[in-house]
């Protein structure tokens, strides 16, 4: 789970990092486990996370496919 405490960023989740959202302050977002994700910061702004695991592991994954190009924006 990604809670937003400041700033403005891009969320990219999905196989291959099909779908994507714009998240700010107050904004959460949730994962199943497993489900590869992405933060992503286009902005000159600094942007501070507060991540709730369920485990004390940090895993890293490479995705096995290409990220696609243009992700379908969800609002």
């Amino acid at each position: 789970m990604i809670y937003v405490v400041k700033g403005h960023s891009e969320i990219r989740w999905g196989e291959s990092l099909d779908y994507a959202a714009d998240i700010g302050p107050g904004d959460l977002a949730y994962f199943s486990p497993d489900v590869p994700h992405q933060e992503f910061n286009p902005h000159a702004e600094d942007t501070v996370y507060l991540v709730v695991r369920s485990d004390l592991e940090r895993i890293v994954n490479p995705l096995e496919e290409k990220p696609v190009a243009i992700p379908e924006r969800v609002y």
